[in-house]
Parts: C-alpha cells; structure tokens; sequence
C-alpha cells in the first residue's frame, strides 16, 4: 500500500518476483548492482492472524528479510528506513507511545517487527526506523486494511458492528510516504513515529467515514470479545510523534482531516 505513494525520479521499485528479499545472496547481488544511496524496506508480512497461525512465515519475511537487507546495506554502506508499527508496543498507554517508551509486543506480528527493528539498530549505521498505526490507502478496491473493507461492507447497507475498546492513529499512506520523503532528505537518521494526529476507537473511525461518505448505513459499538480472533491486539497503537517535532520536520494532518482527503482522492 505505502509503495503506491513513493514515487518520484531516482526511485527503483522492486517486488517478487524480481527481487526475493528472503535471499540473502540475491539482496546482497541487487544492493551490489545498483548502489543505492537509500534502501526503503516496505517488504513485510503485516496480516496480524497470519503471522499468528504461521509463525515462522512471520519470522522469515520479518526478520530474516530484513536481516539480508541491512546486511546488504551495511556491506555497500548505504542508509536503510524500515518501516514498524506500533504493535512493537503492549497497548495498555491509551494516552499514546513516545519513540523512548518500553516495547512489549502481545503478538507474533509485533514481536517480529520488533525483532527487524532490532537487526537495523544493530547492523546499519545509517538508518531510519518509522514506526505507524492503522495505515490507510490505495482507494477501496485494492485495500485490504479496516477502511477499505468498511468501504465494502457499507456498500451492503447492513448494520455494522465495530470494536469501540480498541485505540489508534489512523494514517493516510500518502501523508506517511511524504513524511518519509522529507524524514530522508533531512539526513536525521534514529527511530520515529509518524502518524496522523490525534487518535480514535474503530467505531469511531467507522462512524466518521459514514459521516463523511453520507452513507446510511447503522453502526453499533461492540466490544472486541465480540470477534474473538488468532491473534491479540494490543487496546492502544496511539502513537505521539516526539521525534518529528524535535527535528524540527512538519507533523502530519489531524486524522479525520486525512479520511477526508483520501476519501475525496478515491471518488467518495
């Protein structure tokens, strides 16, 4: 999703099947070939009940992939963004997390992105850490993320029943892939948070997009022991962006302005 917004001269994208970030000889080859000035690791398997039922999947393609990223950075000295998330945390600060705040992953997605965070600090010198939270983009018909299926499923006209005890920062990929843009031109390189302001409950981000969509559809607060699934969810991913602030680089939009300005790019 975040990669449909990167773009620009001097951006080479690369997805499977011409890059495998799973090899380590091939990464290594690639890096090697094209010498990048920066290397943006989106590869990254973020489906939170996958990586529940499928653990090591989890750990290969969060972990081991990124580690054959920054090794290959770190050989042609390169600088390196990761992006992470804010499961990296347990959830019980409903205030919001700092960049400074204790980690404490409650499931195999955070702990394997904590685990790529880790590698980066500990092989490439230069690099970028970003943590984000409730990534939104890419319009409804590609989306897969919570807004996207709402989307869908406020087409149906059926009552809705979303979680109301769960917070985050609900973040327009295209505000974060600006963010990222002037994060790397700035040369400040460490770990961040880089999110929408502000923050919500599902069921209120669900009644927001109704509001502003006029759709007529009823939406009803739930609680998440209402859709018992694989894996759990931490009750805050609200992240505070300390870091950006401090550098002196802009913060991101207030979220609902955001929901706004990609509902108005996909037509609704």
């Amino acid at each position: 999703m975040l990669g449909t917004y990167l773009d620009g001269d001097g951006i080479l994208k690369t997805d499977l099947p011409e890059l495998d970030v799973t090899d380590a000889v091939a990464v290594r080859k690639f890096v090697a070939a094209h010498r990048p000035e920066l290397f943006l690791h989106l590869a990254a398997l973020t489906d939170v009940d996958q990586c529940e039922r499928q653990p090591e999947l989890a750990e290969r393609v969060n972990v081991t992939a990124t580690r054959n990223v920054a090794g290959a950075c770190a050989e042609a000295d390169c600088a390196m963004l990761y992006v992470s998330t804010a499961q990296v945390f347990p959830g019980t600060k409903p205030s919001g997390y700092v960049e400074t705040d204790a980690t404490g992953p409650v499931n195999v997605y955070g702990r394997t992105k904590l685990a790529g965070e880790e590698v980066v600090r500990a092989t490439v010198a230069k690099h970028y850490i970003v943590r984000t939270s409730w990534l939104m983009g890419g319009g409804a018909d590609t989306e897969k993320k919570f807004v996207g299926k709402l989307l869908e499923l406020m087409k149906t006209g059926r009552e809705l029943r979303v979680v109301d005890d769960k917070r985050g920062s609900p973040t327009y990929a295209r505000d974060l892939a600006e963010t990222l843009r002037k994060l790397t031109e700035s040369g400040r390189f460490g770990t961040y948070h880089a999110a929408n302001r502000g923050c919500c409950t599902r069921f209120e981000l669900a009644r927001a997009l109704t509001e502003l969509t006029g759709a007529d559809v009823s939406v009803h607060p739930v609680p998440s022991t209402d859709f018992p699934l694989p894996a759990r969810r931490p009750d805050s991913e609200v992240l505070l962006t300390t870091e950006l602030a401090r550098a002196g680089l802009p913060l991101l939009r207030p979220w609902r302005e955001a929901l706004r300005g990609y509902l108005h790019e996909w037509g609704y």
